[in-house]
């Protein structure tokens, strides 16, 4: 499914990939200030980060048996084991080999991906809102001192941009694919046990389990934030309207009775239903946040209740 949008004259060409949140007024000083929005609602929400861990010394503990002074418990010796964990006091007392064991500190790793389909940035509202997203992951992912990669994807390509171009809002979005086909997340390097935030609109004619497939191949959990607009929702069609397809161009003439439209608002609720069902089949959480009003209120909303955020403690 992809979003069409109604026109009453030849397309203008494609706008560089440079020029697509400019030409929204999404400027750089503009997105400063989505950043700073982000960073105020931090510190009263934030990602489910525990259950995704790095290798590197950090604040979160970890399940895992590691060196921090956080005594967790006792287990008995197996081949195999670090000895360093040996307990040689016990070792005196009882003669059985047991093994100190604490809770790892470490890093969570977080893997970002941002959909850069043409459908994300339909109306200057949807892709602001897909801007706060952004920058509310990586604000909870800078306060939590979590391992941070971003990647941009669209149909062909994966490319990872520095984190110093996040904060300095130097990134662009991909140029377009001119294509319906979904992101390309086969491309994208997932670190195992991370938490892989994804960012798209789902808004292309694939099932749901062919996309989530290489998402969910090595260990690790997954997180779906799908920003939508009332446009694409519900559209006013009426008579003859001339269709483009955002993504592909195509150009269509249609007399739209009441009776299509019903049909494709039919349509476009089922895709989501699938999509839910899909996520909650494999345990993801899923949050469509509506492109209006205040981005915490829409968190509080929807993506509270998904599992997508928690609140913060302290």
């Amino acid at each position: 499914m992809a979003a069409a949008t109604a026109v009453d004259s030849p397309p203008p060409p494609a706008a560089p990939a440079g020029d697509l949140l400019a030409g929204h007024g999404l400027t750089r000083e503009l997105r400063s200030g989505l950043l700073a929005q982000a960073e105020a609602i931090a510190p009263r929400l934030r990602l489910p980060l525990r259950a995704a861990r790095g290798g590197q010394a950090g604040q979160w503990l970890g399940a895992g048996i590691g060196a921090s002074l956080e005594f967790q418990d006792h287990r008995q010796y197996q081949p195999g084991d670090d000895p360093r964990y040996l307990n040689w006091a016990a070792y005196a007392r009882t003669g059985q080999h047991t093994m100190k064991m604490y809770r790892e500190e470490v890093s969570p790793r977080l893997d970002l991906v941002m959909d850069c389909s043409t459908s994300m940035f339909l109306t200057p509202a949807k892709a602001r809102r897909a801007l706060e997203i952004f920058s509310f992951v990586h604000a909870c992912a800078a306060r939590a001192g979590a391992l941070l990669r971003v990647h941009l994807v669209d149909p062909n390509n994966a490319v990872e941009i520095p984190i110093d171009s996040m904060r300095s809002h130097s990134w662009d979005p991909l140029p377009s694919a001119n294509r319906m086909a979904p992101p390309a997340l086969d491309r994208v390097p997932w670190r195992a046990q991370s938490l892989r935030v994804i960012i798209t609109d789902l808004l292309y004619p694939v099932p749901p389990q062919d996309v989530l497939a290489p998402v969910l191949h090595a260990t690790g959990r997954a997180i779906i934030f799908c920003p939508w607009s009332v446009a694409e929702a519900e559209p006013d069609w009426d008579g003859q309207i001339e269709l483009r397809d955002c993504e592909s161009s195509e150009r269509r003439l249609f007399q739209m009775s009441a009776a299509m439209r019903e049909r494709y608002v039919a349509g476009y609720r089922r895709h989501f239903e699938l999509w839910s069902e899909a996520c909650a089949g494999r345990g993801i959480p899923f949050a469509r946040l509506a492109e209006d009003g205040p981005l915490l209120d829409c968190l509080l909303k929807s993506a509270l209740p998904a599992g997508a955020v928690e609140v913060a403690q302290g």
